[in-house]
């Protein structure tokens, strides 16, 4: 599978989180390879100075190549959402 530009990479991650908010699901988070996250990082390094918190398209930006847990996707080149889990122990 080819590699996606950044811009293709966003447009993907855009259809996924649309998709998703459509399907009543909340990601938190968006797992992104290095090369990506590296990017998105350099383009708000005076936000994070600031004591911002990476993010992008309103979730939180993870380098799924580095993470360990949930967002751990080690060799995608696609975009991959995160979502809270859930346990409900309401009523027993």
């Amino acid at each position: 599978m080819a590699e996606l530009s950044f811009y293709e990479f966003i447009d993907e991650a855009c259809v996924l989180v649309l998709a998703a908010e459509q399907q009543g699901q909340e990601p938190v988070e968006l797992g992104v390879p290095t090369k990506i996250y590296e990017a998105i990082r350099s383009a708000k390094l005076a936000e994070l100075r600031r004591g911002g918190t990476l993010s992008l398209l309103g979730l939180r930006v993870v380098d799924a190549e580095r993470a360990t847990g949930p967002a751990t996707v080690a060799g995608s080149a696609s975009p991959e959402l995160v979502f809270e889990r859930r346990t409900d122990h309401e009523g027993g």
